[in-house]
């Protein structure tokens, strides 16, 4: 069982796209604030589609410790697998890669665990969610995926234990609903509206929470909050996946996302999504981010 996150909590959920996409944090929320409503405790989405351990430590400043957390929700796995590799012929390159990923994994998920421990910030890790491999769809599933993020899941409850971490198992919960319940997208990765619901579900119920009833999109008081949150998402996949250099001025930022926009005809239509929202939405980070301070606490807290 989990804690429940105490009265004055500043909780950052960091993770990739799994995160990004604002289910189990909307859930979170809404389900704290029936439950706790004088608990003052503030949820931050810290998601980015594509993201990787190794990717977190490089926006932890400007994406994760400018919320001042004191608790931190983390989710990786996913990305980090190399998962692609799977399509490729079996040779030694092929190994090499994938077991690669995985050394960079056990690396910098340490790494990115220590740096907000040693802050004082108390972490919660959760295993990936297995691979779909099993299911039919449109989109053909890679050999082997399944056993991949197991691999993963493993690791992570390794960490955990090995540095006295709670965790949210969703590898183990997942792993046995997917047998007699459709959770996943055709790409056999991400969870469709309902198998985000069972993450929220099963993420409070180690909480000693009930979510309550199953529903597809947040509730009126959360929407604005909900859209805020997805246009930060925007900007720091499109850092991570468009840009690719986080350390340079924003005006080469811009000019690198624009040059994509106006070349990458190799990329699916998602990729120039991200990059034209990244163009637009970028200058006014700040601005995004106050923006959703200031939801979160109107509609939330009631301030």
């Amino acid at each position: 069982m989990l804690k429940n996150f105490p009265s004055g909590a500043r909780v950052c959920f960091i993770g990739d796209s799994l995160t990004a996409q604002n289910t189990v944090q909307w859930m979170t929320v809404d389900c704290y604030k029936n439950n706790f409503p004088d608990a003052n405790i503030e949820f931050f989405n810290c998601g980015v589609a594509g993201g990787t351990a190794a990717s977190a430590l490089l926006y932890l400043e400007d994406d994760t410790l400018i919320h001042n957390p004191t608790h931190a929700v983390i989710g990786f796995g996913v990305n980090d697998s190399s998962r692609d590799a799977l399509s490729l012929p079996r040779t030694a390159e092929r190994y090499d890669r994938l077991a690669t990923a995985f050394e960079n994994f056990k690396v910098n998920l340490r790494r990115l665990c220590d740096a907000l421990i040693e802050r004082g910030i108390e972490v919660t890790l959760c295993t990936p969610p297995p691979y779909d491999e099993y299911h039919e769809s449109d989109t053909p599933a890679l050999v082997g995926g399944y056993a991949l993020l197991l691999a993963y899941a493993e690791e992570v409850r390794k960490i955990a234990k090995e540095k006295g971490l709670p965790l949210c198992d969703y590898a183990e919960y997942f792993g046995r609903e997917m047998q007699t319940d459709l959770l996943y997208t055709a790409d056999h990765i991400h969870p469709n509206n309902h198998g985000y619901y069972v993450m929220g579900k099963y993420f409070l119920a180690q909480q000693g929470l009930d979510a309550g009833e199953e529903r597809a999109t947040p509730p009126d008081y959360l929407k604005d909050w909900c859209d805020k949150v997805a246009e930060r998402v925007e900007i720091f996949s499109g850092e991570l996946m468009v840009v690719r250099d986080y350390s340079l001025p924003l005006e080469e930022k811009l000019k690198i996302a624009e040059e994509y926009v106006r070349t990458r005809t190799d990329v699916i239509p998602r990729m120039i999504e991200i990059a034209t929202n990244y163009i637009r939405l970028k200058p006014h980070q700040n601005e995004i981010f106050k923006a959703i301070d200031e939801l979160y606490a109107k509609n939330v807290l009631n301030k």
